[in-house]
């Protein structure tokens, strides 16, 4: 499978110090759309592994013709040409 997502660390800014928030957020970023995933930061680097995971399965059950959610029997694209 080619990389599809990746997790990127960003370190916390001078504002965020400055209220204690002393931790680094792990960024889910989508290297297809080269874009943060809507909602992608997470405080612990599992919870940025499992975002991936899901993201994976959700475009694993996605049409590959209209991009909808595969219908039952939808092949390639069967649903949307039907």
């Amino acid at each position: 499978m080619a990389a599809d997502f990746e997790i990127r660390r960003q370190e916390p800014s001078a504002l965020a110090l400055e209220l204690g928030l002393d931790y680094p957020l792990f960024v889910v970023w989508d290297l297809q759309a080269d874009k943060r995933v809507p909602f992608g930061n997470y405080r612990r680097h599992d919870q940025a592994v499992a975002r991936i995971l899901r993201e994976r399965r959700k475009r694993e059950s996605l049409c590959v013709g209209c991009g909808e959610s595969n219908q039952p029997g939808c092949l390639e694209g069967a649903c949307c040409r039907g």
